[in-house]
């Protein structure tokens, strides 16, 4: 069954309340919290994509196609070696399943 798509508003709001911070914190890209920042990247490359391409998600965070895709690569492999960020994680997509 495919995901369904959330917005990417909903995706920050999850990220930044296990955070407990403002989603629009989490878009800066020197004053965000570094990992919520990662979930927020990771999550919206795996729920937000409905009218949405990759390249328009990059720019809402500054960065380009590239870095976006990196930066999600990176997340990715640190959700398999770092428990902390995997158990995050893993309360996020909780949450967001609970949405859809």
């Amino acid at each position: 069954m495919a995901r369904r798509s959330i917005p990417f508003e909903v995706v920050a709001r999850c990220v930044g309340r296990r955070y407990r911070v403002e989603p629009e914190s989490l878009l800066r890209l020197r004053d965000a919290d570094r990992r919520a920042r990662d979930l927020l990247v990771y999550g919206v490359c795996r729920y937000s994509r409905a009218g949405e391409s990759l390249t328009s998600l990059a720019g809402r965070f500054g960065i380009s196609l590239s870095g976006l895709t990196m930066a999600r690569n990176r997340v990715e492999e640190k959700l398999g070696r770092d428990k902390e960020l995997r158990e995050a994680w893993s309360q996020i997509e909780q949450r967001l399943k609970e949405l859809r």
